[in-house]
């Protein structure tokens, strides 16, 4: 019975060593990957690539009153052009909404 759980477990597994050419890297039983951590990057660089050409740019106006400067991105939930106007119109509404508050008071 232990044998069928140490066999579940991956553990009589035969060793795996990494499949970059000339790597010796023993791999961990937790390991799905064919490459240890200092050759992934080589296994996936060319699939990253071509994700990078396909993603759609869009062309935004800042979002932020008095601003009116248009930026490119790949992020479709974006509204600001950048941090500093995201920043800025966090502060007008912080601003508005204390002083609405104070009126109503």
């Amino acid at each position: 019975m232990d044998t069928r759980r140490a066999a579940r477990a991956g553990r009589l597994a035969p060793p795996r060593e990494c499949a970059a050419e000339g790597c010796t890297t023993r791999l961990s039983v937790y390991n799905a990957q064919s490459y240890c951590w200092l050759h992934r990057n080589q296994a996936s660089e060319a699939p990253r690539r071509e994700r990078s050409l396909r993603a759609v740019t869009i062309t935004g106006v800042c979002a932020r009153e008095g601003c009116d400067n248009t930026f490119t991105t790949v992020n479709l939930s974006r509204k600001y052009c950048s941090d500093r106007c995201r920043m800025l119109a966090f502060q007008q509404r912080s601003t508005r909404a204390r002083l609405g508050g104070e009126m109503a008071a």
